[in-house]
């Protein structure tokens, strides 16, 4: 997994041992606690939330701000909204292993039945939300979300192999990982929460990839504490195909993680150049480039990784 994790001053941690670059760190959003309520509001009054425990843990409010420093008012609060019922979907995704297509609808259409159940409604009122964007774009957004939950099923094969002794490979795991952690759908968000269209060409294949292994090592690095002993992630995998123990992978997943900054961080000069008069599309690319380090700032303070938060 390469050259030993290595900081400088141009590095920012934003969750234990991940540094990213400087210039990707901004302050959250400063409506982030009046987005934060609302949600929280929604999410309780239809009944999806039955208990505080699980928005102390989730923190909505610092999860939007964090990864759409630059969305304000009503967009932050649907992205925030949208953020914190895919948490709560995700887990439940875990237990049944079933997708939902009344949710997909829901957040296609932005509506649904009166008596549909509570968290069909509410990912109804964040397709509301979204409206606003071109019918070609909610198409586009609703394709990448349907892809990330249809990995659900995957996951439970491979989670009841590795209940039977049987790790997935690395690059098994990797080729699930890779769609089912969801950036493909957080792209499109950026977008929203910019107030713009940016659809990604080929010529950023390779950008988007990096971006990618950057956003599921931060996540697989700070759960795995939360996810105890029947560890389904990167470090598991990687401790069971080279003998290693576990700290020994987690520091891996470290190296795993720099490595793919530096990659970002290499196709994005080379992306510079390529839309150097197009300064929407740099703009957005600066957006995703904090929506990383968001969602690592999110890991830090969330009581949901509290377990590594020191």
């Amino acid at each position: 997994m390469g050259a030993p994790h290595v900081g400088s001053p141009s590095r920012v941690e934003v969750c234990r041992d991940l540094l990213v670059p400087s210039t990707w760190v901004v302050g959250p959003s400063p409506d982030g606690d009046a987005a934060g309520r609302w949600a929280a509001q929604i999410l309780v009054e239809l009944g999806v939330i039955r208990s505080s425990d699980f928005l102390r843990a989730l923190r909505p409010g610092q999860l939007g701000a964090s990864m759409f420093p630059a969305a304000r008012g009503p967009e932050l609060a649907t992205l925030t909204l949208l953020c914190s019922a895919w948490a709560v979907y995700d887990d439940a995704l875990e237990s049944t292993g079933r997708p939902d297509p009344a949710i997909s609808r829901a957040l296609r259409q932005g509506s649904a039945p009166a008596d549909a159940p509570a968290l069909v409604r509410a990912f109804a009122r964040a397709g509301e939300g979204l409206r606003s964007r071109s019918p070609a774009w909610r198409r586009r957004f609703a394709a990448t979300f349907d892809a990330t939950v249809a990995t659900v099923a995957y996951e439970v094969r491979l989670r009841e192999a590795l209940a039977r002794g049987r790790p997935p490979s690395v690059d098994a795991y990797l080729a699930w990982r890779r769609v089912n952690i969801g950036l493909g759908a957080m792209l499109p968000l950026v977008e929203h929460s910019l107030g713009r269209q940016v659809v990604p060409d080929g010529s950023m294949a390779d950008w988007t990839a990096a971006c990618t292994d950057v956003f599921l090592a931060i996540n697989d690095h700070c759960s795995r504490d939360k996810d105890g002993p029947g560890r389904l992630d990167l470090a598991s995998s990687l401790a069971a195909a080279r003998g290693w123990r576990l700290d020994e992978a987690d520091r891996a997943v470290v190296r795993f993680h720099d490595q793919a900054v530096a990659r970002v961080e290499a196709e994005a000069q080379r992306l510079r150049h390529r839309f150097a008069e197009e300064p929407v599309v740099l703009d957005w690319m600066d957006g995703v480039h904090r929506l990383l380090a968001g969602f690592g700032a999110w890991h830090r303070v969330a009581p949901r990784y509290a377990e590594l938060a020191a």
